[in-house]
């Protein structure tokens, strides 16, 4: 009969911090829908905001989309993470998108046909209200800056004057297609929107998995990795040991021939311009010559291992709670476009061939999102990070799609920055300057937490831990203008004991010179012969003299080379043990703060974050593989009960 696993400590701390964790989340999410309740009816009345921190109003009710939702919910948990191991790579990415799209069909249809799914985008405030007014597109995009600010005649609607011309022109062309009504335009946000759960794991797997990226080391520019130690033996990948994921777990076990390279590091960091291209452009000419069966052997592993991971956030990432807003708005539209943006930089990273197309098509996405929305300009959040952490490389072509997306908006009429600064005033013009931002500033990530779950915040402290800012407190550099430690300062010679202490070859010879270094530029030679240590007084009296060595600055170049030396070896150590599911969530958190701080996101966050959201929804994988199960069913569970409670406004 199999033991079952005894659990260390450090994972009963790590399983005791997930709870932890999550309980905290649950707290700020029970506290932001309570302190509604004990205001005033006129400072409740400022909130906007009928279920706040949701955007929406308190009305249980069911639907006929109850039951296939609650039997989905129940599929998934159940054979979900099974799947997700054992099916072909394209597979699994198709079956969870589909499963993400039926979730959030299912959930659409609790409020029924018209009010939850064909009708949501047909409204006063949306953008196909504006869609049949408009005859010509050119002259709709030059004209479109003068129509933002409220209290005009012509002013856009709500959500098309807070948005740059992108959206509106999406859906204008949906509209010449033939594809006409609230129907199609919901069906292509949930398609689009849902798509995000498969780009998701590209970019996952792309990126690789610490113990792949050691593998990698020697060809692919992530850098010869020193050995990975899960956080939590049991969190990495949340690999159940069924599938492809065992190659992973195999390649720690057997050891990794990346551990000898990341020992000299350092050594080989020191060399300024090779660091920068092994470091900066991913690549280095030891690294081209390595023969192609060793090549071909890393990469098949480092599609394994990174895969164990990536297919360990699919069930998340098909049963996240944010479907309930992907079904249906506009920024689910947004989300699928710039998350996909990301992928395609994620695989442009790996530098394989057409990569370049890759880069440059991420750009076009980048370029074409911030015309969605203002707010997406802190996809480049994300974007950063997925490069930093491989290479710089593809940033070059992305920024050449993003330009030609801005170039294109300009000629057309329509400048990106002017829109800026009308929608700002436009956004104090409504209900925003009377919604408090003493409470939205946190009841905002209340909110969010509500979008993504309770499994992604238990896994915060394991992101914070898989990002490895550790790697970077490397042995601090000596300081340039140190004196160096094979060259001893003397600074006293005393003639009583320099028989004593001077060298046999240098008692025999006629004469002897002693170098004292005072400073890296300057010594001082005193020349002492064997007759003059009995007749020269005067050189007695010399060779006592203590020499005192005066400081000098140290040169520029000196001090940058020192710090680029101690830079690039904590850059090559970090990038070989950062996790980058924990980088991914990490940036998506970032995003989210940032946009929490400026203040013009008062409310609504469920559905504007949801670009930012799935990357959080993704730090779930993080989870332990044992605990995965439980982890989906609390998911599916507020889901649930968010959308048989509350009616949403989208």
């Amino acid at each position: 009969m199999r033991k079952a696993p005894v659990m260390t400590r450090p994972r009963r701390v790590a399983r005791h911090a997930d709870v932890y964790c999550a309980a905290a989340a649950a707290a700020l999410v029970a506290v932001a829908f309570l302190v509604p309740r004990i205001l005033s009816e006129r400072a409740r009345g400022h909130l906007y905001a009928g279920a706040a921190p949701i955007f929406g109003n308190w009305l249980p009710h069911v639907g006929w989309g109850t039951v296939p939702a609650i039997v989905l919910a129940a599929l998934v948990v159940r054979y979900g993470p099974d799947l997700a191991h054992r099916l072909p790579w394209r597979r699994a990415l198709l079956l969870t998108w589909l499963t993400a799209t039926a979730w959030a069909f299912a959930l659409a249809m609790v409020d029924g046909w018209q009010r939850g799914f064909a009708g949501r985008l047909t409204t006063g405030d949306e953008y196909l209200h504006e869609v049949g007014g408009v005859r010509d597109i050119p002259a709709m995009l030059r004209g479109f800056s003068a129509r933002i600010l409220d209290f005009q005649p012509d002013s856009w609607t709500t959500h098309v004057s807070g948005h740059p011309p992108g959206a509106l022109l999406t859906f204008v062309l949906l509209d010449r297609i033939g594809l006409r009504g609230g129907a199609w335009a919901a069906l292509l946000c949930v398609l689009v929107g849902c798509s995000a759960a498969a780009a998701v794991p590209v970019a996952i797997r792309a990126l690789g998995t610490p113990k792949s990226a050691a593998r990698l080391g020697n060809f692919s520019g992530i850098g010869s990795g020193a050995d990975h130690s899960a956080i939590g033996s049991d969190s990495a990948g949340s690999d159940n040991g069924k599938g492809k994921g065992n190659v992973a777990r195999r390649s720690t076990a057997e050891g990794d021939p990346g551990r000898n390279n990341s020992s000299n590091a350092a050594g080989r960091g020191s060399t300024i311009g090779n660091s920068a291209l092994e470091i900066l452009l991913g690549r280095s000419g030891e690294r081209e010559q390595v023969e192609s069966a060793e090549i071909d052997g890393a990469a098949k592993e480092f599609a394994s291992g990174a895969e164990s991971r990536a297919r360990a956030a699919m069930p998340f990432l098909a049963l996240a709670p944010a479907v309930i807003w992907i079904a249906v708005s506009a920024d689910a539209f947004f989300a699928g476009v710039t998350v996909w943006a990301v992928a395609l930089l994620a695989i442009a990273t790996r530098q394989r061939p057409q990569w370049v197309l890759a880069a440059l098509a991420a750009g076009v996405l980048f370029g074409f999102g911030m015309f969605l929305s203002y707010g997406l300009v802190l996809m480049a959040v994300p974007a950063v990070a997925v490069l930093v952490a491989r290479t710089l490389r593809p940033a070059v072509p992305a920024l050449v799609g993003v330009l030609l997306v801005v170039v294109a908006f300009k000629v057309a009429g329509f400048w990106w920055v002017d829109g800026y600064h009308l929608v700002v005033q436009r956004y104090y013009q409504g209900i925003a300057s009377e919604r408090p931002y003493s409470y939205w500033v946190w009841a905002n990530l209340a909110a969010t937490v509500c979008a993504v779950g309770l499994a992604p915040m238990a896994a915060v402290h394991r992101v914070v831990r898989g990002l490895r800012l550790s790697t970077l407190r490397g042995r601090p550099a000596q300081q340039p203008w140190a004196l160096p430690e094979s060259r001893p300062s003397i600074t006293t010679i005393s003639v009583s004991d320099a028989g004593a202490a001077t060298p046999a070859a240098i008692q025999s010879a006629e004469n002897a010179t002693v170098s004292v270094t005072l400073t890296a530029e300057r010594t001082v030679d005193a020349a002492l012969s064997k007759s003059a240590y009995a007749t020269a007084p005067t050189m007695q009296a010399a060779a006592n003299a203590t020499a005192t060595p005066q400081p000098v600055a140290p040169r520029a170049s000196v001090i940058l080379r020192a710090i680029w030396d101690g830079v690039v070896p904590a850059i090559r150590r970090w990038q070989a043990e950062v996790d980058p599911v924990a980088l991914l969530a990490c940036a998506g958190l970032l995003a989210v703060l940032l946009a929490d701080l400026s203040g013009l996101s008062k409310a609504e966050t469920e559905r504007i974050w949801l670009p930012f959201d799935v990357w959080v929804l993704a730090g779930a994988a993080l989870l332990p593989a044992r605990g995965v199960r439980a982890w989906l069913a609390v998911q599916a569970v507020g889901a649930l009960v968010l959308v048989h409670f509350i009616l949403t406004n989208w």
